[in-house]
């Protein structure tokens, strides 16, 4: 018998197969037939579209080995549905004698049940892989005070499943690993997110007081009792200090905080401060946005959960076609360096909408001869989306 073997991530496509073979190959991975050793590797990527197709959001890196009858078959998944699903298929091959695996299923809960970390610098980059850190490799970035949950672990890299589902890679000693009642306690009663731009965190209830250190919009601090304006917020690391209580936005838990929704007034106040922020390729921060990463950080601090990437975003509400029916607070899309939505901003009304371009967070507009119009974009727009 030949040797068969596929000893890299299922995202190879595979190529060149007639419509006959993919049909039959459909036909066996769904009828429980036994499946021929020549086609398993087609019949694994039929299972990855199915249960990953976007390695954004599932991982699905499966690898084997078939020889004389000997079927060996390990790797990870991010569901426990797939990992049956893939042995099911294993223990269909034509012909195997023996059929060893070892699938993992993450996350892998850790010692004493550490399953999730709370984000400790400021700003935390994401990246696809251990060591690829080119800029425009970065995926997104995650936020201090942020909960991630741990998925699995390579050097000095974790790899991580961000709060809107999102995976990558990031530096281990930026996390501080939590325990259930830890992540819990962190998530209860006090948790508050930066609303401003940037917040400091004080020695002393007073502006003049030493700074402690920063925190970026979007971040989230421990907060306690107020005292002249100010509130006493505790950091993931732990350092105490004072947060100017207008910077902040104060919950009884996470998932209240997640889910307290503000109008288009505040959306729209809090995206024209962003104004003159640079663009930053994968940029989630005050220190650089790209276009979806404006929008998802804006209208999460409104409590709107967005996906991360434009053409999510994009899946997202209800359509709106013409640009004459567009709405304060919809989203607009364009498409720019490729096809489908690759750039979002915000609808302000009469034609504006304010976005994170080339040259940073601003206004422009889509009617010609009013002050920010943009020919290119105006050319270039798709469609809008309302979210309910």
């Amino acid at each position: 018998m030949p040797v068969h073997s596929r000893r890299k991530p299922a995202a190879v496509l595979i190529g060149g197969c007639l419509l006959f073979l993919l049909l039959a190959g459909f036909l066996c991975l769904y009828s429980g037939a036994k499946v021929a050793p020549e086609n398993f590797t087609l019949h694994l990527n039929e299972l990855e579209k199915r249960y990953a197709p976007d390695k954004r959001l599932a991982i699905f890196e499966i690898e084997y080995t078939l020889n004389q009858g000997q079927l060996r078959i390990w790797g990870k998944v991010s569901d426990e549905v797939v990992r049956r699903a893939v042995l099911n298929l294993g223990r269909r091959g034509a012909g195997i004698r023996r059929f060893s695996e070892n699938i993992v299923v993450l996350p892998v809960e850790g010692p004493d049940g550490v399953r999730q970390a709370v984000v400790a610098s400021a700003v935390l980059d994401v990246w696809p892989s251990p060591g690829q850190t080119g800029q425009r490799d970065r995926m997104t970035q995650a936020l201090h005070g942020q909960l991630v949950t741990l998925l699995d672990q390579s050097g000095n890299w974790q790899r991580v499943r961000l709060p809107d589902g999102y995976i990558g890679w990031v530096d281990h000693s930026a996390l501080v690993p939590l325990t259930g009642r830890q992540a819990a306690e962190w998530m209860g009663a006090g948790i508050s997110m930066v609303i401003k731009p940037a917040a400091q965190v004080l020695s002393l209830p007073r502006s003049s007081a030493l700074v402690v250190r920063e925190l970026p919009f979007g971040a989230l601090v421990k907060t306690g009792a107020g005292q002249q304006g100010f509130l006493r917020a505790s950091t993931a690391q732990g350092q105490a200090g004072w947060i100017a209580a207008s910077s902040l936005k104060v919950g009884r838990s996470l998932e209240e905080l997640r889910q307290s929704r503000e109008g288009f007034g505040v959306i729209s106040q809090r995206a024209l401060a962003m104004q003159g922020v640079p663009y930053l390729w994968g940029g989630s921060s005050p220190e650089g946005y790209d276009c979806s990463g404006f929008i998802q950080a804006i209208m999460a601090s409104a409590g709107v959960a967005l996906p991360r990437d434009t053409d999510l975003q994009y899946a997202v509400g209800v359509e709106i076609k013409s640009a004459a029916h567009l709405a304060p607070g919809d989203l607009v899309f364009f498409s720019t360096y490729r096809s489908g939505p690759s750039h979002v901003g915000l609808y302000l009304g009469e034609g504006r909408f304010i976005h994170c371009g080339d040259r940073g967070v601003a206004i422009n507009s889509l009617i010609p001869g009013t002050p920010g119009y943009s020919a290119y974009l105006a050319s270039r727009f798709i469609g809008g989306r309302r979210i309910p």
